[in-house]
C-alpha cells in the first residue's frame, strides 16, 4: 500500500509537471466520464505504412524475469514505480526505447483462471482463454505527435498474435482524442459504453451503454 501511494504520488508530480494541474486532476477526479470498450480480432490485424523501425525507436517485450536485467531505465519515474508494480502482479508489457530510455509502453494481462484485471469487472469483458487484455498505453509527453502510440499497439498486437492469442480487448476515455485516433485507426471495434465516477482510489460504474 506504501509503495501505490508512492507511485501515485510521484505520477501526480510529473504528470503535472509535463501535462499540467488540471490533467492530473482529472485522472483522479471525476463524476461521469465515459469509457469504450473496444476488441479487436487478431486474425483481422491489417498492415500500417509506418513501423517502429522507421520510428527510430526499439520494441522490447518486459516481464519480470528479465525487467531487472535491461540496461535501460524509464524516461519518467513513475512509469518505472508503475512496472514494477504490474510486474508483480504477473503482467507483461512491450516498451519502445531510444537512446536507453523508455520513452512508451503498453500493458497486457493474460487472463487465466488464476490471472485476471480488476478492470475486466467494471467494464464487463469475459475473456476466453486465447485472449488478452490491453491497458495503460503511454507515450512520453515530448515524443508525442510522432505516430508513436500507433506503431506501438500495431507491433505489440502483432507480437501477440504471434504467440497464439485471438482477441484482444480494451478501453479508451471518449474525451481523450488521441487514444480514440489510435483505436479507430486500427480498426478496434467499439462495443459499448460505460459511464464512471472516480473519487481518488474509489472508483464505480454509473451505467453501461450498448452501442448501436
Amino acid at each position: 500500500m506504501v509503495r501505490y501511494a508512492i507511485m501515485r504520488l510521484v505520477q501526480f508530480i510529473e504528470t503535472s509537471k509535463l501535462d499540467g494541474f488540471r490533467t492530473a486532476i482529472h485522472d483522479w477526479f471525476y463524476i461521469n466520464r465515459t469509457a469504450i470498450v473496444v476488441e479487436k480480432d487478431l486474425g483481422a490485424l491489417s498492415s500500417i505504412k509506418n513501423n517502429l523501425a522507421n520510428l527510430n525507436v526499439e520494441l522490447k517485450e518486459i516481464s519480470e524475469d528479465i525487467f531487472y536485467s535491461l540496461r535501460t531505465d524509464y524516461a519518467l519515474k513513475n512509469r518505472y514505480l508503475k512496472a514494477k508494480q504490474y510486474l508483480g502482479k504477473g503482467y507483461r508489457a512491450f516498451a519502445i526505447i531510444r537512446a536507453n530510455k523508455i520513452i512508451g509502453d503498453i500493458w497486457y494481462a493474460i487472463i487465466t483462471p488464476s490471472q485476471t484485471h480488476p478492470d475486466l469487472k467494471w467494464l464487463g469483458i469475459i475473456c476466453n482463454n486465447n485472449d488478452i487484455y490491453m491497458f495503460d498505453m503511454y507515450i512520453h509527453p515530448k515524443e508525442r505527435g510522432k505516430f508513436l502510440a500507433v506503431s506501438l499497439q500495431y507491433e505489440a498486437l502483432q507480437k501477440l498474435r504471434e504467440k497464439g492469442f485471438q482477441k484482444a480487448y480494451g478501453f479508451f476515455w471518449l474525451d481523450n482524442v488521441p487514444a480514440s485516433w489510435t483505436h479507430r485507426t486500427l480498426k478496434f471495434k467499439e462495443i459499448k459504453k460505460v459511464e464512471m465516477l472516480r473519487f481518488l482510489t474509489f472508483r464505480r460504474k454509473n451505467r453501461e451503454i450498448p452501442l448501436l
